[in-house]
């Protein structure tokens, strides 16, 4: 419990919080700027993170992804495990350990100790995900793993600088494990340049206002953040919530059966339990999330049904959680985990959004899409056979609420800095032309309130032949629907749609050979829909005829809402409210 006391003024305070979180801001934008991957420079995959000297997270920056917040002081942790006290001024550690604080191979961390006159000040870690880190498949995600040692190289705390002197010999071991390493060591090095930007920064901080002070700021933003999550935790009713959410699948076992994952939270008197006990036992593929990523999903769905709290160590006085080991949500090696993200982690997530809204209807939303990895690789024949990795996802639908309408397509609920990676940059850096790329018809789940609209795209190849896998979730289990609404669109993806031979491959697909010429076409899911269809307002369904994204079939099978043409000067289409009134009317009966 924390202390309604502070040491700092009100105005020092704010400077120090904001300036933590700006150094934060600030070392992101330098890796825009300076990063090789159109994954980081574009998508703006990664996440920066300033701790205290013990390791314990004071700050993070406003478009960082969630996902990685609650695996970060284990990645401390384990560098100060490994080495103890050989850590010095000038150090810096590669990491990249999903089951002790990592989340899948691909997300490789750089950590930097940081130090004032001789004492330890801080901590910074630079996390970026790698579109290749090896393994068998290109962009390293494989679907058909049966342990870790399938999915590229697994890197513990090791030293890449030590004193502020290069490792080569640690860096060029590394490189030769994965794909395009020009491109993974300009990543790597625009990390180590945010965290020397950082170190600077923070140095800085130290230098002007003391090291006293700057102590003081970590532990006060912990504080501050304590009681801005106790304000809601406290309004909770006193009690035990329970949801459960499916992975459609576990790839690797010969049956394929789903994957439940299932939560018991716990509210007493503020405190919060987050109870993941009751879920299956680890998967045979790699569908499951290690521990330290189920608590990143927790954090990452409570402080978005809970806006305003910063994100730090506080928040960790407020809420707990509990896994069993070589479970679905805490995986032990050597159980692969590259598809985390996609599986566990989103049914973790979703979870955590149901249980909350049990709590507190008012806060209630219907499940969001699902992340997808898609990945293509193979030999560019423009450039002298040159390995290329075309990582890639798409935004989709988030879950209505009982606020309204869910709104355009945006991107996962834990990465609110992430964007799509422009068609151009992708057709520029790979072998491949972009058809189309537009919104999804009929994908937003019905309701009074409608969840959000999915996204379609098709590409093919220009040169070549690549290899694509996928490995992703929500096509049996489509993002549900709550108080009466129905399901978002589901997803999936097929290998030429249009051809004599349509392949659809649905989310699980492991190094499919794609001839010269291939198209590729992948739809993203829907948000859930909130309430009753049948009580949606008639004339909302009109907007989304004319704009193309819901049929006429739609509107009178899913709501009941009969449109009939009429000229353009009129919008196009109207209600025919006497036959709305009767097809209503008979799906009533046919629903009851």
């Amino acid at each position: 419990m924390s202390t309604t006391e502070t040491r700092l003024d009100p105005i020092t305070f704010e400077v120090l919080r904001s300036s933590l979180v700006t150094i934060c801001d600030e070392m992101g934008v330098r890796l825009c700027r300076t990063a090789f991957s159109p994954v980081v420079t574009e998508g703006r995959d990664f996440t920066f993170a300033l701790f205290d000297a013990d390791g314990h997270l004071a700050a993070s920056g406003h478009w960082d992804m969630p996902v990685h917040f609650g695996t970060f002081e284990g990645t401390i942790a384990s560098v100060r495990k490994t080495f103890g006290e050989d850590i010095n001024e000038g150090d810096i550690f590669l990491y990249n350990d999903p089951y002790t604080g990592g989340t899948h191979n691909n997300d490789m961390r750089a950590v930097r100790p940081v130090f004032h006159e001789g004492t330890r000040i801080g901590w910074i870690v630079a996390c970026a995900h790698w579109p290749d880190v090896g393994g068998p498949l290109p962009g390293t995600f494989n679907p058909s793993a049966t342990e870790c040692y399938a999915e590229g190289i697994r890197v513990p705390a090791v030293k890449i600088y030590d004193r502020g002197v290069r490792v080569e010999s640690i860096i060029q071991l590394v490189m030769a494990n994965v794909r395009n390493a020009a491109g993974a060591t300009g990543d790597l090095q625009a990390m180590v340049g945010c965290c020397l930007g950082g170190d600077d920064r923070l140095r800085g901080l130290a230098e002007k206002y003391g090291r006293e002070t700057l102590f003081a700021a970590y532990r006060e933003s912990m504080d501050y953040a304590e009681r801005i999550l106790r304000t809601f935790t406290e309004a909770l009713p006193n009690g035990v919530y329970e949801w459960t959410d499916h992975i459609d699948q576990d790839p690797a076992h010969p049956d394929h059966p789903p994957v439940k994952i299932h939560l018991r939270m716990t509210v007493e008197d503020g405190q919060v339990e987050f109870d993941f006990t009751d879920s299956d036992p680890a998967p045979m593929g790699a569908v499951g999330s290690p521990m330290p990523t189920t608590w990143s999903g927790v954090l990452s769905a409570t402080l978005n049904v809970f806006p305003g709290v910063p994100l730090n160590f506080g928040v960790s006085r407020v809420l707990s959680m509990k896994t069993r080991p070589n479970s679905v949500v805490h995986l032990l090696p050597p159980t692969p985990a590259s598809g985390m993200a996609a599986c566990a982690f989103e049914k973790v997530v979703a979870c955590t959004l149901g249980v909350l809204g049990l709590a507190d209807p008012a806060r209630k939303t219907a499940c969001i899409f699902n992340l997808t990895n898609v990945v293509v690789g193979g030999q560019d024949e423009r450039f002298g056979n040159r390995p290329w990795v075309m990582y890639f996802w798409l935004p989709g639908g988030y879950g209505a609420t009982a606020r309204g309408d869910s709104t355009l397509p945006s991107h996962m609920l834990f990465g609110p800095g992430v964007k799509i990676q422009p068609v151009e940059v992708h057709e520029r850096f790979y072998p491949v032309l972009f058809d189309e790329l537009c919104l999804r018809e009929d994908s937003a789940g019905p309701g009074r309130y409608r969840g959000g609209y999915g996204v379609r795209a098709k590409f093919h190849l220009t040169h070549g032949k690549a290899k694509l896998s996928v490995l992703g979730d929500r096509q049996r289990f489509a993002p549900w629907g709550v108080e009466g609404g129905g399901d978002g669109g589901n997803q999936s993806l097929w290998v030429d749609p249009d051809g004599d031979d349509p392949q659809e491959l649905g989310m699980f697909a492991t190094g499919v050979d794609l001839p010269p010429a291939s198209t590729v076409l992948y739809y993203s899911g829907g948000g859930g829909g909130y309430g009753n269809p049948l009580e949606r307002d008639p004339e909302l369904l009109i907007g989304d005829v004319v704009d193309g994204v819901m049929s006429l079939e739609t509107a009178r099978t899913q709501y009941g809402v009969v449109l009939r043409e009429v000229g353009r000067d009129d919008g196009g289409f109207a209600v025919d409210v006497d036959a709305t009134a009767e097809e209503r009317e008979r799906l009533r009966a046919s629903r009851a």
